[in-house]
């Protein structure tokens, strides 16, 4: 094909047929780096407006540095340490949502009032909130449409995500911050930080890190004064806290194309990516169930 020709989809299909085929993240991210540099020359010669290549291997969940999601046991001491802490309180029912539904980071803070459903117990997402560069060449908070196509949807609310909206509700009326901020139209906001400021996702990413540090130092004086190694918690980023949702929605069994409706992947390959990540505990589990069932089957002949 002429440069000109190609198109965001024929590179996005070029990385799926890799995945496809067997071939590692790393190796994919390698030819992605040479290819988006060959674009950004040929952009800067004015041959092509675009280079469709940028974002393809995000989008498809390709990451050449693996970035595992929390175990049952890491997630359980974070959102404990959050609840906990007098400094990170006032985000924990933002934490117990986004474990719950697995949006993005984007939508979460982006999330109104208007599109909760307690009723049904249903959020809408229609949009993300984002701080960038408008039209004008101008940083500001824009509403912009989900990542993709399939990033509109309903999401189900477990019970505890719609506790945990509740909970929120109750404190942002405490507060009288519930009708809050006007960004394209949208009011209402659902999670504020603890100035009752917008979010936005490179502020949640340092505050993750912060929370992890935090957790850590105290973790490590621990271990010192209890003669153990201590039991540290990862780098945490508002993706992974999302890959975490997603992987708890797995071990439970739920099934594939509704995991990818939920959590609005465009392609069924980056929902099994999630399916393909297997680690003791969940082997374990899954022999257990295999166990529990051929006794049953056995008793009922």
């Amino acid at each position: 094909m002429q440069i000109q020709a190609v198109r965001k989809t024929h590179i996005l299909d070029c990385y799926q047929e890799m995945l496809e085929d067997g071939v590692g993240d790393g190796s994919i991210t390698l030819m992605h780096k040479v290819l988006s540099a060959m674009f950004n020359h040929a952009l800067s010669e004015d041959y092509i407006r675009r280079n469709y290549a940028h974002g393809c291997t995000k989008e498809l969940g390709i990451y050449n540095n693996k970035r595992d999601a929390l175990t049952q046991a890491q997630q359980a001491e974070f959102l404990k340490f959050i609840r906990e802490s007098k400094e990170y309180s006032p985000y924990y029912w933002m934490f117990e949502f986004f474990f719950g539904t697995g949006a993005r980071c984007g939508e979460t803070i982006g999330l109104t009032w208007k599109n909760v459903d307690f009723k049904n117990k249903f959020v809408k997402i229609d949009h993300q909130l984002l701080y960038e560069l408008d039209e004008e060449g101008k940083r500001r908070f824009q509403i912009c449409p989900p990542k993709t196509i399939k990033g509109i949807r309903k999401i189900p609310l477990t019970e505890k995500a719609v506790h945990a909206l509740r909970k929120q509700k109750e404190y942002m009326l405490k507060h009288g911050v519930i009708d809050n901020h006007t960004v394209d139209g949208h009011s209402g906001f659902v999670f504020l930080t603890k100035k009752f400021q917008l979010w936005s996702v490179v502020q949640l990413d340092i505050i993750l890190h912060k929370i992890v540090y935090d957790y850590n130092s105290i973790e490590v004086a621990a271990g010192i004064l209890e003669d153990r190694e201590p039991e540290l918690l990862p780098n945490i980023t508002a993706h992974i806290l999302r890959h975490t949702a997603c992987t708890r929605m797995a071990e439970s069994g739920m099934d594939q194309r509704t995991l990818q409706e939920i959590m609005g992947h465009s392609n069924l390959a980056i929902t099994m990516k999630v399916y393909n990540h297997v680690d003791d505990k969940r082997m374990r589990d899954e022999i257990e169930k295999f166990d529990e069932k051929r006794s049953r089957d056995s008793r009922a002949s």
